[in-house]
């Protein structure tokens, strides 16, 4: 199934859980989104996700903005900015998700390295075939664009540092009889 989680029509309470990897950052009107989330789930259905951390503790902003200044959305690096910034933070995270209507809201700072490629030249092919680059270049297959990120990428690799934020919370209400627990 695809659609617009902010006008999807699940039916009300039908899954117990809603995940996402890196994925509910991009919503246009992400309280509008969690709420329809948060509808198609039973009471006490749990979400999960995950987005980009404090954009200074990510290396790949600062590839994409050294390699493709100008190109691509202005202030990406920046918390709360639209696009992969714009839940970049637990307290615009925790206004998000309480104005949607959840509760037990939790966040976890993680670390990781991104594996985007064995080699910079893999890694630089790897995003400029990445749709949210992609899509913003007047040019992606450019040559010059691999270039310019293979260029980037050899400062910190071909596995750039990611901060990332670990999320969790629950629908209200309690899980129905006899259902799995929570």
């Amino acid at each position: 199934m695809r659609g617009d989680a902010q006008t999807h029509r699940f039916a009300d309470g039908g899954f117990d859980l809603a995940l996402s990897r890196n994925g509910v950052m991009f919503f246009a009107d992400p309280a509008a989104a969690f709420a329809t989330i948060g509808r198609a789930l039973r009471p006490g259905g749990r979400l999960a996700f995950t987005v980009p951390g404090d954009p200074a503790a990510n290396e790949l902003p600062r590839v994409l903005g050294t390699a493709l200044r100008g190109l691509l959305p202005p202030r990406m690096d920046v918390r709360g900015a639209p696009g992969v910034s714009s839940l970049a933070g637990p307290d615009r995270i925790a206004e998000v998700l309480t104005g949607a209507g959840y509760e037990a809201i939790a966040v976890t700072a993680l670390e990781s390295r991104l594996r985007l490629g064995a080699t910079t030249a893999e890694a630089a092919a790897f995003l400029r075939a990445w749709g949210a680059v992609r899509d913003a270049l007047p040019d992606p297959d450019d040559p010059a664009v691999q270039d310019a990120l293979a260029g980037a990428l050899e400062p910190v690799g071909p596995r750039p540092r990611a901060a990332v934020l670990l999320v969790t919370a629950r629908r209200p209400g309690s899980p129905a009889r006899g259902g799995r627990g929570s």
